[in-house]
């Protein structure tokens, strides 16, 4: 039986930079070779990380088609796109329409899935995404770049690294 995410235990997380995130990805790899990582959701750290760089990488290839936002819920968004930008994102919201709620959360390695996403950041970093958010519309790469470290904060506060 699936865990109630909004729920669960997880730790809060407040990431600057992508920098700031990178660190905490060591961080867990760090408690993941020691065997000391644990989780507290319902998706293994690798499912974790391949859905944050999925989305990462949707903003550059293009979001899946079956993705729709109602034009209702996008106009009050714009309204507030400032404050959701810099406030931390609500637990337990699935995509209507979307499999298992959402995208991306494929399993793999765990050594993949944290490679594909340092890739998926550094892309970040380095480059502009090229195609609008179906929530927010057209981001400053700078506003692309705070949605996906709370999108990380997020995901990242399930898992439990200890030293």
């Amino acid at each position: 039986m699936p865990i109630d995410t909004r729920k669960a235990p997880r730790r809060s997380l407040a990431f600057a930079s992508i920098p700031d995130l990178l660190a905490e990805l060591d961080s867990i790899e760090q408690a993941h070779l020691a065997n000391s990582l644990r989780t507290s959701g319902n998706w293994t750290p690798a499912q974790i990380f391949n859905h944050l760089a999925a989305w990462i990488d949707f903003a550059y290839d293009g979001f899946p088609p079956e993705l729709r936002v109602p034009w209702l819920l996008r106009f009050i968004v714009s309204i507030f796109r400032k404050r959701v930008l810099s406030s931390p994102f609500p637990l337990g919201v699935s995509i209507p329409g979307a499999p298992d709620g959402t995208f991306g959360q494929i399993d793999s390695s765990f050594e993949l899935a944290i490679d594909n996403l340092r890739l998926a950041l550094e892309r970040l970093e380095l480059q502009h995404p090229t195609h609008p958010s179906p929530l927010f519309g057209f981001l400053s790469h700078a506003q692309w770049i705070q949605l996906h470290l709370r999108h990380a904060e997020l995901h990242l506060g399930f898992l439990h690294p200890s030293p």
